[in-house]
């Protein structure tokens, strides 16, 4: 499969039409944010890169139970894994930006050196709070 190809899967996945897999969310919250290449296996790379574009319901079921903490983890990890991982730009579809608003529906908000942190290394103008 080419990263980024379109395919009758990919097309399911960013219409939430398929479950987050478990292991995308385990694997992000266990990623140490200051080496987040080695999280990720090749293989599980490109099998993760259609996930990145899947619609803000799939990232909200797959999320709901995790605490403000979890989230903001998240939020990081996919932040640095959108800049690392080939396939992985998602754009205005991040699901970083989705995680942001359930960040703050839990009743907290990203503090201004987490948003200086997020413009420091990310590309994607449209994190974290989506199109303006």
């Amino acid at each position: 499969m080419t990263v980024g190809a379109w395919t009758p899967e990919n097309a399911a996945i960013e219409a939430g039409q398929k479950p987050l897999p478990a292991e995308l969310i385990e694997a992000l919250l266990a990623a140490k944010l200051d080496n987040i290449a080695s999280a990720f296996s090749d293989a599980q790379v490109q099998e993760f890169a259609p996930w990145m574009r899947a619609n803000a319901d799939a990232w909200s079921t797959a999320t709901e139970a995790l605490s403000a903490e979890q989230l903001l983890h998240l939020i990081k990890a996919i932040t640095l894994a959108e800049e690392v991982f080939p396939g992985w730009e998602a754009g205005e579809k991040s699901p970083a930006i989705t995680l942001n608003k359930r960040y703050r529906k839990s009743g907290q908000k990203l503090s201004r050196e987490e948003l200086l942190w997020i413009r420091e290394n990310s590309s994607n103008r449209f994190i974290p709070n989506g199109a303006l």
